[in-house]
């Protein structure tokens, strides 16, 4: 189905009454948003460290920043959960580029190649923390459903992501993802891995069955409203085919001085990976391995 048509489908749930809509007061507890400034990148950064550290998945570092090449992309999307100025929840997603590839090739590049051979389009959603003090446990399986919404109108053909084994019951009753290779340790974070996968074509074939009256974008902002919570319009934007440029804000200043400080992720970057960050970020200089 074409996806100019696939934004105007419309919800199965209810028609809620608009009144119900509306917050109780102009008070917005959540914000969420793509990343659209060094601030809230750091800060997502800065989130995932501690979650991450806290969890015993890495050791720590003089920099307090989590982040890996992937998040160098410029096509790389950062999706962030904000209280007031704090982000308290952090997303990402990847687009398979032949540089890069994706975080999940660590340990699963021959299930990916197989979809790299057919011509599949792919994505992982990647790089997930949340503060649980400060965003509820609904609060942020909502911030993921909007995640995984944005992406069934992104032009790709799957989504992929790793999980711990404790959550793929999770994944699998509210996404639709399906196991997609055998458990495996994953070293990096010190952790076992099930990697889950969803053709989003079937996604948006489940979604196009329904017939109730409001569009994706309208539904969503009445929904989140109604929650408390703002959703920008550089989200809703994905739902009305309206473009808002390179979804990261990195520049070359500031990808500079990330590098500076996590020179193992320098030292990990091939010849074809400087060339493409290089071409990508005029001013920035990154030395031949």
């Amino acid at each position: 189905m074409h996806l100019t048509s696939l934004r105007q489908l419309h919800f199965a749930s209810s028609i809620p009454d608009q009144s119900a809509c509306q917050p109780r007061s102009e008070q917005i507890d959540h914000v969420f948003k793509i990343a659209d400034s060094s601030n809230e990148l750091l800060q997502a950064f800065g989130l995932l460290y501690r979650e991450y550290l806290h969890a015993e998945y890495i050791r720590e570092s003089a920099s307090e920043l989590l982040f890996t090449k992937y998040h160098l992309l410029p096509e790389t999307t950062i999706f962030v959960a904000k209280d007031n100025s704090a982000v308290v929840s952090t997303a990402t997603i990847v687009r398979d580029n032949p540089q890069f590839g994706l975080p999940m090739d660590e340990l699963y590049d021959n299930e990916l190649n197989v979809l790299r051979k057919r011509g599949r389009r792919i994505l992982e959603i990647c790089s997930l923390a949340s503060d649980k003090h400060k965003l509820s446990r609904s609060g942020i399986q909502n911030f993921i459903k909007l995640i995984f919404l944005y992406c069934i109108f992104l032009d790709a053909d799957d989504i992929c992501i790793i999980v711990n084994p404790r959550h793929v019951k999770l994944y699998t009753a509210m996404f639709g993802f399906k196991t997609f290779a055998d458990e495996k340790y994953y070293p990096r974070v010190n952790a076992p891995a099930v990697p889950l996968h969803v053709d989003i074509l079937q996604a948006r074939n489940n979604i196009s069955q329904t017939c109730f009256t409001f569009s994706y974008s309208e539904h969503l902002h009445s929904r989140y409203q109604a929650l408390k919570i703002a959703v920008s319009d550089k989200i809703l934007g994905a739902f009305q085919d309206r473009r808002h440029g390179s979804p990261n804000p990195l520049d070359a200043c500031l990808l500079g001085h990330m590098l500076s400080v996590k020179n193992e992720i320098l030292q990990s970057l091939n010849q074809d990976c400087r060339k493409l960050l290089s071409s990508c970020y005029p001013g920035l200089c990154i030395e031949a391995s």
